[in-house]
């Protein structure tokens, strides 16, 4: 009962975390719903398509009698892989995904001075 309370709250929480960090990367309060839309979207092929695979490598393994790691461990030695991949990957996650995109003052171009701000600046 505990492993399941475990992976439930572990699922939550990156969730939650993916859906943080998609929401804040947002350029504009117009395209969250594409953003939070396109999100869904890839999250849903992911949980279509990776118990098929996982299925089908776990069917593979278990079928051929090959050393550790291509055993019946394949499977979960390509999840502890792909696990390591992201959390390394997760640390280049840059400090400005902690604020909401949209509401940051937008950058100001720098605008070429006329003469007549030059002789108001020479007049002080």
């Amino acid at each position: 009962m505990s492993l399941m309370t475990m992976r439930i709250t572990s699922s939550v929480m990156a969730f939650t975390s993916i859906n943080l960090m998609i929401t804040n990367m947002a350029p504009t309060r117009a395209d969250l719903g594409f953003m939070n839309g396109t999100q869904q979207l890839a999250m849903s092929v992911v949980r279509i398509f990776a118990p098929i695979v996982s299925g089908s490598l776990w069917s593979w393994s278990i079928k051929h009698s090959l050393p550790l790691p291509f055993n019946s461990h394949l499977v979960w030695t390509l999840s502890a892989v792909l696990i390591a991949i992201v959390l390394k990957l997760s640390y280049r996650i840059p400090e400005s995904v902690n604020k909401f995109a949209a509401d940051q003052p937008k950058p100001v171009a720098s605008a070429e001075v006329s003469d007549d701000d030059e002789t108001i600046q020479d007049r002080d």
